[in-house]
């Protein structure tokens, strides 16, 4: 007889990233209502500051280059595929709730970046500069919350079906590449620090509010 997995009671580990990812809620919400009402034109001093001082770390073409790279990680032609592959296995051993907050999670995302950023249409700063291109509006940055809500659903599935060491590896690691990505963004200069900011918050806000839903949502 085939057997349907069961995975345990959502463990400690992933409580903890499910509350700190609903603290972000009230934060990305002031946070892109604010840029919407302004609607994103003010640039401050201190985005330009930042991201003076993240392009100054590693300069070089050598460093660009890895940079090109990286940023990868939270674009769609690597994160969809990633997830897909993580849906499939996930569908294969019968974790519904898992299945329906990753997807929920990646597609809504991608819907309200898409969305705030025909809202807001903050223009992207001055491609002479930039490392790389990029096209469509800067604010929110997409890489940066799709990185958040893509590693970010790993973490809590590997909460729900791996032992403590695992869990502990995926979440740090969950939280490195989602900085990586953004630090990444503004190295290349194709978005302000407020932009990878708004990305990171979005992205923990979706996250927070699908993956309650889905791991609430009733067995079929």
């Amino acid at each position: 007889m085939h057997e349907v997995f069961a995975p345990s009671p959502q463990p400690g580990p992933a409580r903890t990233i499910a509350l700190a990812l609903a603290a972000l809620a009230a934060i990305a919400g002031l946070f892109v209502a604010l840029a919407i009402l302004g609607r994103g034109h003010d640039i401050t001093a201190t985005d330009l500051s930042i991201a003076d001082g993240v392009r100054s770390l590693a300069p070089g073409d050598g460093a660009a280059s890895v940079m090109r790279v990286l940023t990868h990680l939270g674009a769609t032609d690597v994160a969809l595929p990633l997830c897909l592959l993580v849906a499939y296995v996930l569908a294969r051993i019968g974790d519904r709730s898992a299945l329906l907050g990753l997807v929920g999670a990646y597609a809504a995302t991608q819907a309200i970046v898409t969305l705030v950023k025909v809202i807001v249409e903050r223009a992207r700063p001055d491609s002479a500069e930039a490392l790389a291109q990029a096209g469509g509006y800067a604010f929110p940055s997409g890489h940066s919350a799709t990185a958040v809500v893509t590693y970010g659903a790993l973490a809590l599935i590997a909460a729900r079906h791996l032992g403590p060491g695992a869990r502990n590896a995926a979440i740090a690691a969950a939280v490195a590449l989602a900085v990586l990505v953004g630090i990444t963004r503004v190295y290349l200069g194709v978005h302000y620090p407020s932009d990878v900011l708004a990305g990171w918050l979005l992205g923990g806000l979706v996250l927070a509010v699908v993956w309650r839903l889905a791991v609430r949502a009733p067995a079929a």
